[in-house]
């Protein structure tokens, strides 16, 4: 399954913006001690979100393997076998 990884890199790819954006805006004078707050709010949010995603791999990695063992049920064959059409003439 490919869904905790997907959800994995975005995780990431969010925690690296966020931490950028409040990286540069305390930086430059902006209000630090409500800004502080803020990313640890959303960090520790995007770190549950990674904890998840991380915790989901080996549940989606064995699902995967029972949908590529499982096999279709076999076609049950009918109980009379058709009949052939009659040739008028």
């Amino acid at each position: 399954m490919v869904g905790p990884f997907i959800s994995l890199f975005i995780v990431l790819s969010a925690w690296a913006v966020v931490s950028f954006v409040i990286g540069t805006m305390v930086n430059t004078g902006s209000d630090a001690g409500g800004l502080q707050s803020i990313a640890q709010i959303i960090n520790m949010v995007l770190g549950f979100a990674g904890i998840l995603s991380v915790l989901a791999v080996p549940i989606g990695f064995v699902v995967g393997i029972i949908y590529m063992v499982k096999q279709d049920k076999p076609m049950t064959p009918p109980s009379e076998p058709p009949t052939p059409p009659s040739v008028a003439s």
